[in-house]
């Protein structure tokens, strides 16, 4: 949601900034921390006396202390609310909702599902709803913006919102520095050490709520295995971008849930009469899909399994550079976020071998504290390509588990078809369809 302020002549209009986190209780009234718009949400201000400011200035007075060790956001603007003076301390506050769309604002409509009835107002309350294109300062432009009223008199009377939400947190797309407490999913009985963390890039006219919806609401039910984060520099024809993560997968459970997911979404957009390439943009080159390796996943025993698997994906040199691009259904050349690392450039096999590792977090293949990325692949919003990643990421994997040093060389790409073309007929379908090995 973007943010809009305005200082009008009789009263001042401010952005509602809901954050989907925890909540806590100061002085008899609900803070919603990390946000540091607290003192503007609609359920704060219910439990004022008055929604003035000069409510909000005498409730910071009164629990300085208390507010300034709650959270850093609350912290940074306490000094300046205590400062606040004149005669906006007298003006009702109004909350302002842009609804002028845009890319990166979450949308708020549902495109896959029924949009929910608008609940009646109680009666005690009194809601002004108006469009208006007010003048934004500094730009001198306009742009319409959607006003609910709460008149001063009657939030008296108003109840808070509950403090507990009705939907899951991560219904909603969170900030991109967002972690949450991962969740290691396998299938059934399933024993693994390898576990597969992936990341894909989207640009869509479907917001990400019915995404979630589509997971958790539409059978057959899953499992939460997937949220959404921000991600700016994701470009495209539609105004929503997210970045959709999943939790710590074994390949196995990360096919399954990828391939329920996607059906179930496939028979949404088409029951609502859509194609799915006018609701996804299937040809911006913004986005991609990464794969998070976990170091589990890479023999114990030897010291250079994980040295081969990143060395291939780093390798400039041109008969394994162009077989790792055909890997990544893409162009690598020219695109600095997937680029062979600097590092391995100009190396002996010796030393990639003993000494290379690279924590360039933009290098085709990296290496963080807990797993190795691979960030090569085209980001397609689609079954296949979300397969793709998987089946040859694994491969790579299990691969170089096995192959000799002596085949680190041009001839990689005919050694890793043979090899590939021995395994079992159901392993890797996905990428021996793009190989076409049989």
């Amino acid at each position: 949601m973007a943010t809009v302020t305005l200082e009008l002549e009789n009263c001042i209009l401010v952005t509602q900034q809901r954050h989907p986190s925890d909540v806590t209780i100061v002085g008899g009234s609900p803070i919603y921390l990390h946000d540091n718009r607290w003192f503007q949400d609609i359920g704060f201000l219910a439990s004022l006396p008055n929604a003035n400011w000069s409510d909000v200035v005498k409730f910071v007075e009164d629990n300085k202390e208390e507010l300034l060790t709650k959270d850093r956001q609350i912290s940074l603007c306490v000094e300046r609310l205590l400062l606040t003076t004149g005669t906006a301390l007298s003006k009702p506050v109004l909350v302002v909702q842009d609804v002028s769309g845009g890319a990166g604002v979450r949308s708020e409509t549902t495109v896959l599902f029924t949009p929910p009835p608008v609940p009646l107002a109680k009666p005690y309350l009194q809601f002004d709803y108006i469009v208006s294109e007010p003048v934004l300062p500094i730009t001198g432009r306009s742009r319409p913006v959607l006003v609910r009223g709460y008149k001063s008199d009657l939030t008296r009377s108003m109840e808070a919102e509950p403090l507990t939400p009705s939907t899951h947190p991560t219904s909603r797309v969170m900030n991109y520095t967002y972690r949450p407490e991962y969740k290691y999913m396998t299938m059934p009985k399933e024993k693994t050490e390898c576990f597969f963390g992936l990341e894909l890039e989207v640009n869509s006219g479907i917001p990400w709520n019915d995404i979630y919806r589509a997971m958790v609401d539409v059978a057959p039910v899953q499992e939460v295995f997937i949220f959404a984060k921000t991600d700016a520099s994701i470009e495209g024809k539609f105004s929503d971008n997210y970045e959709i993560v999943s939790h710590p997968m074994s390949p196995r459970r990360m096919r399954s849930e990828f391939s329920i997911l996607f059906k179930k979404l496939e028979r949404l957009v088409k029951e609502k009469g859509l194609e799915w390439d006018r609701v996804f943009d299937m040809d911006t080159i913004s986005t991609g899909i990464h794969v998070h390796v976990s170091k589990g996943s890479f023999t114990p025993l030897s010291r250079t399994h994980k040295k081969k698997f990143m060395l291939l994906w780093n390798n400039s040199s041109t008969g394994i550079s162009d077989f790792t691009a055909q890997l990544a259904c893409r162009t690598m050349k020219g695109n600095r976020y997937i680029q062979p690392a600097p590092s391995y450039s100009g190396r002996s096999l010796a030393w990639m071998l003993t000494e290379g590792k690279n924590g360039d977090r933009y290098a085709a293949c990296n290496e963080t504290q807990d797993t190795v990325e691979v960030r090569v692949y085209r980001g397609q919003p689609c079954l296949a390509s979300v397969l793709h990643a998987i089946d040859t990421t694994q491969a790579m994997l299990k691969f170089t588990e096995q192959m000799p040093n002596s085949q680190l060389n041009r001839h990689f790409p005919v050694h890793f078809k043979k090899w590939l073309g021995k395994q079992n007929k159901s392993a890797y379908r996905t990428l021996k369809e793009t190989l076409q090995c049989a």
